[in-house]
């Protein structure tokens, strides 16, 4: 069972937010959003975060997150 934040984390992953953008839109470092996503890798029994992403979305119905979408992340 994945964590909430574990699921946060691969919902942005999913709606192509970096490690860092992540860390600012939840409030966390980007160590911290790496591990929740290594995390959940690990229990989605799969080899990255992008596929993590992928799993959770079909699992939740989510099409495309579009809740997630980045309106408010500025460019690096």
């Amino acid at each position: 069972m994945l964590t909430e934040r574990e699921r946060q984390c691969l919902r942005l992953v999913h709606s192509h937010f970096n490690s860092k953008q992540i860390a600012r839109e939840l409030g966390i470092k980007p160590g911290t959003v790496d591990r929740h996503c290594e995390n959940a890798a690990k229990k989605l029994q799969v080899e990255s975060r992008v596929a993590a992403a992928l799993v959770l979305v079909a699992r939740e119905g989510i099409p495309n997150a579009s809740q997630y979408e980045r309106v408010a992340i500025a460019p690096e």
